[in-house]
């Protein structure tokens, strides 16, 4: 029998816990690196509709992107409806392990799959942070090019149709020629001096505030904001990765996707 230790220690592999930024909480935040695995759910955020997903499917191990906990818990109580989600997940003995800044900057991790899905070429890091053990350069986001040039209100559409959203919205002028894309994903506005420097004709990020937005006009850089949820990718990616290490290791464990949607926002059509 594969323990939570095991699993994790392979995603840790791909995504060290180094990599990640020092306010970020990343790695097992509850439960017991001795317990045993049957299931993995894969998720981008733990809310309790997916601790319910979880428990319902027998999972006894939930990777996530973004971290369960970020903020000091004064009260665990159950009729905290914020608060129940931890006493459920103790109750069933589910652990949940985060990845999430790590799983960023990794070298094959969030930003290297959305350039991927963007169909970049010559994808290159837009920031970099520093090298991993094995001398591979790692940092924050992808710069890459387009096979072909196009407007910026096609490539507005065009990602659109890569990434996985319900809304987009954007800055720049309709008919500039883009070629050179940088993307990061989740909120990374302040990264855009990076994409600044790099000669990017425009910014995949979500979350962008207005005077963010401004500044990047300012510096003639479009911005296209499909929001945070493309990093939904996330799921499937991680779990083509242990499918593979399970194929090739000869384990018994599943591995599932959750079909929770956590996007906070609906976007009227």
């Amino acid at each position: 029998m594969i323990t939570v230790r095991e699993v994790v220690a392979f995603l840790e592999e791909i995504a060290p816990l180094e990599l990640a930024e020092k306010w970020d909480n990343v790695g097992l935040l509850i439960g017991d690196f001795d317990l045993p695995v049957k299931r993995i759910l894969f998720t981008l955020d733990v809310n309790n509709e997916v601790v319910e997903e979880a428990i319902h499917k027998g999972a006894d191990l939930i990777i996530a992107h973004h971290p369960l906990i970020f903020h000091a818990q004064k009260t665990l109580i159950r009729q905290n409806y914020n608060q129940k989600m931890y006493m459920d997940l103790i109750k069933h003995d589910i652990s949940v392990y985060a990845a999430h800044t790590n799983l960023d900057n990794a070298p094959n991790g969030m930003n290297q799959w959305l350039a991927e899905a963007l169909e970049l070429e010559h994808i290159d890091v837009m920031e970099e942070i520093g090298e991993t053990k094995e001398g591979i350069v790692y940092g924050t986001g992808r710069i890459g090019k387009l096979r072909q040039p196009m407007c910026l209100e096609q490539f507005v559409e065009y990602v659109h149709s890569r990434v996985e959203n319900a809304g987009i919205r954007y800055t720049g002028d309709k008919q500039k020629v883009i070629e050179t894309v940088a993307v990061c994903g989740g909120a990374a506005q302040e990264y855009y001096p990076a994409a600044v420097k790099k000669q990017a004709d425009v910014y995949v990020t979500g979350d962008v505030k207005y005077h963010y937005a401004q500044e990047m006009l300012d510096h003639q850089l479009a911005c296209v904001d499909p929001g945070h949820y493309i990093e939904a990718i996330c799921k499937e990616k991680l779990c083509e990765l242990y499918q593979q290490w399970i194929k090739t290791n000869r384990i018994h464990v599943e591995c599932i996707v959750s079909e929770v949607n956590t996007d906070p926002f609906i976007f009227r059509k």
